[in-house]
């Protein structure tokens, strides 16, 4: 019974997500204000999230799938008549620092993710696209471990994602073409639910939920300053400073946490801290949300 009670509450909250996303979408003012457009590319960047990574039997520790918030991105737009051809070129673990140098376990023998999306970008210089960066979150996951986070850490990383993440900023924008939309995405925190999940206790997912927060300020500073739009996926997990000293507000992000990643989950698939299919669909609402026409 708890079962399919559970799953009856996913599906409403992923077809809240759907109609809120419709509800958000801007507005076109005219037909003549903006051109039309039935085609374009999705280049999605970022760590395994960007690759909808998710736990199987077959892999528990996650694998690749193909229910990530970018195809389901392309999902939507699909419903508007709109077709994006993704690219995806993702790694799990990613930071900053090894999106840049390559350093990782995708690009050490081919350069690296930020040379890959430049020689993208340059190749499509005349199309309109889409692009969306999700970055940051694996560069103060070093700082939350054991059901410790050290705040000395945090605040290290956080200066390096400043400088780093703002580098990547500029180097995109400038191999990219007049027609490119680019979407930075804000991050929640897994940990939230450590006490259910077992990693920790409610000291480790308030000072996580502090990590978190932090990481968005700093991220969100970087993308608004270099003109980027933001999808607010944090308060999809209600990530934000209110949450903190509110019980009603702190269940329900405990509450999200729990039905839209496997971080509540049972072994073999849990706990995991990325999205379920639910989870995915959502942060594609918040990418939907703030697209500009023509995407919107």
């Amino acid at each position: 019974m708890r079962a399919r009670w559970r799953a009856a509450k996913v599906a409403v909250l992923a077809l809240t997500a759907l109609v809120a996303v419709v509800a958000a979408a801007p507005a076109v003012a005219s037909a003549d204000a903006v051109p039309s457009v039935s085609s374009g590319f999705y280049l999605a960047l970022g760590a395994s999230e960007s690759l909808g990574w998710q736990p199987t039997l077959a892999s528990p520790g996650g694998q690749r799938t193909d229910q990530g918030y970018a195809n389901d991105l392309v999902a939507f737009e699909a419903a508007r008549g709109v077709r994006l051809d993704l690219t995806q070129l993702g790694c799990p673990g990613e930071n900053t620092a090894t999106m840049i140098s390559g350093a990782d376990r995708c690009y050490q023998s081919t350069g690296s993710q930020l040379a890959s999306a430049v020689a993208f970008l340059e190749a499509h210089r005349g199309e309109p696209g889409i692009v969306t960066l999700d970055m940051g979150f694996n560069n103060v996951m070093t700082c939350m471990r054991a059901g410790v986070v050290d705040a000395t850490c945090v605040s290290g990383h956080l200066a390096v994602v400043r400088t780093e993440l703002s580098y990547i900023v500029t180097t995109l924008k400038a191999a990219a073409g007049p027609g490119v939309t680019f979407i930075g995405l804000s991050h929640y925190d897994p940990f939230a639910a450590a006490t259910v999940a077992h990693v920790g206790g409610l000291g480790y997912a308030h000072h996580s939920d502090g990590a978190i927060y932090q990481l968005n300020q700093v991220a969100d500073d970087v993308f608004t300053q270099s003109g980027l739009r933001v999808a607010n996926v944090a308060s999809v997990f209600h990530v934000t400073r209110a949450t903190r000293s509110h019980t009603r507000a702190t269940t329900s992000r405990v509450d999200s946490v729990c039905d839209l990643t496997w971080m509540c989950q049972p072994a073999p698939l849990g706990p995991n801290l990325h999205p379920n299919a639910a989870g995915y669909a959502a942060i594609a609402g918040a990418i939907e949300a703030v697209l500009p026409a023509p995407w919107a």
